[in-house]
């Protein structure tokens, strides 16, 4: 449908808003805009002609038929064809019954269509309009539609804004690249031009985010285009004012027309404010250290952020560094004064790192190297690391193979803190022997229960076997530090004489062997 007189149009125009909200703005327009004379093109098709109402700009051809195109009419019975090379421009002026004002924002539409040979051959198509003061004068550059190749109908509605007032517009084939195929490249077919050039006013909101559970949200709407003063009909019935302060989430409805009766009408949205904050804990390492961190990781809502922790003076860095193990409440507020609060936070530190007990074992005798030291640990965070005099760590607690003297020991976490301590390693026994008894008397009175070997040297391979008269094996046991109770097969032996035989490798790398009668007393 065709339309004439004052118009009632409804277009969506993309903006550019703010504060994470964008928007399509839905327009209805109200006004006499500037008609548009023969914009169906009609004529007699023929070369060089232009239709009524319109003044031709070299040879444009009234189609279809010209130059074997044979496109039927989007409109009407006929439309008006265009080409153009890098020297030869064609195209259609008309005198406007208006003026395109400077700064102000139009609207048309028309198809558009490419042939492909069109008394040559052609790449593409493209279609440009320009804004001047006489038939054909090319003063400013409007529009382009860009090079396209469809061959059939497609609608187009350009939209642009003068830098000048103009009183004539011009529409061209319009050369934006070469051709390959010939000098004259660029072919346009041209129809079903809208009845007018309508004014718009284009509306662009700035939105801030409103807090959670809170009003703090506000809008702010530039109009461009049109004629001020504009009167702002907000659907909520707030002031007729451009700006919006105190709002709530929501959706919000303006209504703005301006000085000449030009209407557009818009809607935006003010979202609740996206703050987020969370935190990543490091604890002191050590005991005592005093060196917590706090990793505050916020995002969303407008920046930059501050950071309060405990309800102190406001921190402009995330990381809260060297805090002693304590409760932590952490906010953050965002530039807009909206707030994230953080679950407390609870620093800790590990326990002290203590030797519990330091068991130390002497030398068997002044001649060997069998002397231990064995920290007994608690607290730090296991596992634990062990080294003597500075030497080698090793994961083992038994610090082993010592020959009488005095030693220093330290002991470091997985976190590396670390302990340390000291101890002498003596011989009480000067002689280097093994020696075992005549008789035990495993009476539990826990003195001489047990028949073993008493040690004073650094022995390997050790081996201890009991047999009774009939020369049976009773009792045997490759451990020095464990002996016979006068059990077997959980009875007690009878008080008699029993054949032992003990062998070992001496602290000279030497095998012995030891053998004789053990007297069982009850």
């Amino acid at each position: 449908m065709r339309l004439s007189g004052t118009t009632n149009t409804r277009y969506c125009i993309t903006f550019i808003c703010t504060y994470l909200v964008c928007a399509c703005l839905h327009i209805q327009l109200f006004a006499q805009h500037i008609p548009v004379t023969n914009p169906t093109l009609s004529g007699t098709p023929q070369m060089d002609a232009t239709p009524a109402g319109w003044v031709g700009m070299n040879t444009a051809d009234v189609q279809p038929g010209i130059y074997g195109v044979r496109l039927a009419a989007a409109e009407g019975n006929s439309y008006v064809g265009l080409h153009s090379g890098n020297q030869y421009t064609e195209g259609i002026s008309q005198q406007l019954n208006g003026v395109l004002r400077k700064d102000h924002i139009y609207s048309m539409y028309f198809d558009l269509a490419y042939a492909a040979f069109y008394a040559y051959s052609t790449c593409y198509g493209n279609l440009a309009i320009y804004g001047g003061h006489a038939p054909g004068d090319t003063a400013e550059l409007l529009w382009s539609s860009g090079e396209f190749i469809h061959t059939t109908w497609q609608r187009y509605s350009p939209l642009f804004s003068p830098s000048a007032d103009y009183t004539y517009i011009t529409l061209c084939a319009y050369h934006a690249s070469p051709c390959s195929k010939s000098d004259y490249g660029v072919a346009v077919l041209l129809d079903n031009i809208s009845n007018f050039i309508y004014e718009q006013l284009k509306l662009s909101f700035s939105t801030t985010t409103t807090c959670a559970n809170s009003n703090t949200g506000a809008i702010l709407l530039t109009v461009a285009g049109g004629t001020p003063p504009f009167n702002y009909s907000w659907g909520h019935g707030a002031p007729d004012n451009n700006q919006l302060r105190q709002l709530p989430a929501g959706t919000y409805t303006v209504t703005v027309t301006d000085s000449k009766g030009i209407t557009a009408e818009g809607s935006t949205t003010v979202q609740t404010s996206d703050l987020a904050a969370d935190a990543t804990v490091t604890p002191s390492r050590c005991s005592g250290e005093q060196n917590g961190q706090i990793a505050i990781n916020a995002s969303g809502g407008l920046p930059p952020y501050r950071y309060y922790v405990n309800n102190n003076n406001a921190s402009y860095t995330p990381v809260l560094e060297h805090l002693p193990p304590a409760a932590y409440q952490v906010i953050v507020k965002d530039e807009q004064g909206c707030m994230a609060v953080l679950p407390p936070i609870a620093l800790t530190e590990p326990p002290p790192l203590k030797i519990r007990e330091a068991i130390i074992k002497p030398c068997s005798c002044s001649e060997t190297q069998n002397g231990k030291i064995i920290p007994l640990m608690q607290g730090g965070t296991p596992p634990y690391a062990y080294r003597i005099n500075g030497g080698m760590w090793q994961p083992d607690s038994l610090m082993g193979q010592l020959q009488p003297g005095f030693y220093q020991y330290e002991i470091q976490d997985h976190n590396g803190c670390s302990v340390s301590g000291s101890g002498e390693i003596t011989s009480p026994f000067k002689n280097c022997i093994v020696v075992l008894p005549t008789a035990f008397s495993p009476n539990g009175d826990g003195s001489n229960d047990l028949f073993r070997a008493k040690i004073y040297d650094d022995v390997r391979n050790y081996s201890l076997r009991v047999y009774n008269r009939w020369g049976a094996l009773i009792f045997q046991t490759n451990d020095p530090e464990k002996g016979w109770d006068g059990m077997y097969k959980g009875i007690l032996q009878q008080a008699q004489g029993y054949l032992y035989i003990c062998t070992f490798t001496d602290r000279n790398n030497v095998p012995q062997q030891m053998s004789g009668n053990v007297t069982l007393v009850h």
